[in-house]
C-alpha cells in the first residue's frame, strides 16, 4: 500500500504499520461477524426530520443600521484588514 500511496517509509514503519493495520481489519472483521450480513445496518440513530421555514422575501437590515456597529466602514461596505498580500 505504501508503494502505491508513493510514501517512503522505514522497515520499521513499514512492520509498525502492518501490525497496525492487520489489528484495524481484524477488529473490523470481528464486528462484521458479530452484525452479520441479515442484519439491516442502522441508517440514523435519531429519525427526526428537520423543520425548514419556507423561504420568503422579507425587508433587510437597512445599510445605515448595519454599518452602525462596524469596527471600520467607507459609508457604504465594510471595510476588514487585507488578507492576501495583493
Amino acid at each position: 500500500m505504501a508503494e502505491l500511496a508513493c510514501l517512503h517509509l522505514t522497515e520499521a514503519e513499514v512492520a509498525k504499520y502492518s501490525r497496525e493495520l492487520s489489528a484495524i481489519l481484524n477488529y473490523i472483521n470481528q464486528l462484521q461477524s458479530i452484525v452479520g450480513d441479515s442484519e439491516k445496518p442502522v441508517e440514523a440513530m435519531n429519525q427526526a426530520v428537520a423543520v425548514l421555514a419556507e423561504d420568503a422575501v422579507r425587508p433587510s437590515l437597512p445599510q445605515e443600521e448595519a454599518l452602525a456597529s462596524a469596527p471600520a466602514d467607507d459609508g457604504e461596505f465594510f471595510l476588514v484588514p487585507r488578507v492576501l498580500g495583493r
